[in-house]
């Protein structure tokens, strides 16, 4: 049914939300959501990455371009609390939802044992799903509503890093710069498919339909400008929708940071160009 709604572009902010609140048993009947009972939804709390997805999932962006190709900031919007509002509703406003910094003590209530109904991860916690012996299905992250016009996916911020010895001279760092560049680039046409079709849709499927899930995913993959620069040149301004109390007010966030992330994004530009 909910692979159902995905094909029919109705798998919305709001459905989540109505399956989450459906979906709590209060295991050790102690009338409070924790280690061990059935729930809607679990995350790792305001520290965790994963909800840097959200933004895209809901039809934002970091950044844009505008009519000239120039590069802006793109949250400053009438839709940005909107969407914020929308994914509170699933984690604070919500009796299925269950937010915690990882921490000894909460090892039971993960998807791995069957006692979680949504867990959001990157495509490689399949693995850990894998081994276990739970019934799991695969859905891209819900849409703003069903106006927007398709799901949308980002890369989770981690790299490989590659370092260059100090003791090459310029000539030879260049060449030895523009060969890993080159592999990297070969790397994400050749391998990266491979690994799709042959680890995700093959290994990590059960059936065909989890594969077309599976693309349907990665034929929504945003890349942003933004978000590859967000953590450090940024100031963090991807982390927005980490934050999800009710005493934060996602409004007066923006308006006290604005100035300071236009000046970073400026900062960064100039940077680039110095080095283009």
């Amino acid at each position: 049914m909910l692979y159902q709604l995905v094909r029919d572009q109705a798998w919305t902010a709001d459905e989540m939300a109505f399956y989450v609140s459906h979906c709590w048993d209060d295991v050790n009947s102690n009338g409070v959501i924790d280690n061990g009972d059935t729930v809607g939804i679990k995350d790792l709390g305001p520290g965790a990455g994963q909800m840097d997805a959200w933004i895209y999932a809901l039809g934002l962006d970091v950044t844009t371009t505008d009519i000239y190709g120039d590069v802006e900031l793109a949250l400053f919007n009438s839709r940005t609390v909107p969407a914020y509002e929308k994914l509170r509703e699933i984690y604070t406003n919500n009796p299925g939802a269950m937010i915690h910094e990882a921490k000894p003590g909460f090892e039971d209530t993960t998807m791995a044992n069957g006692n979680v109904l949504f867990f959001t991860q990157s495509m490689g916690f399949g693995e850990e799903l894998r081994a276990s012996e739970v019934n799991y299905g695969i859905l891209p992250l819900p849409k703003f509503d069903a106006e927007q016009e398709d799901y949308r996916a980002c890369f989770s911020n981690s790299a490989t890093t590659l370092a260059i010895a100090s003791n090459l001279n310029l000539d030879r760092a260049a060449m030895v710069s523009a060969l890993l560049e080159l592999l990297s680039a070969e790397s994400y046409k050749q391998v990266v498919p491979v690994y799709y079709e042959t680890v995700l849709k093959g290994h990590y499927s059960k059936d065909a339909a989890d594969a077309e899930m599976f693309d349907r995913i990665l034929d929504t993959f945003v890349f942003s400008f933004g978000f590859a620069y967000s953590s450090m040149s940024l100031d963090g301004i991807s982390n927005i929708f980490r934050r999800l109390s009710t005493d934060y007010d996602l409004q007066h966030e923006i308006d006290s940071r604005r100035s300071t992330w236009e000046v970073k994004l400026d900062q960064l530009l100039l940077a680039l160009e110095a080095v283009s």
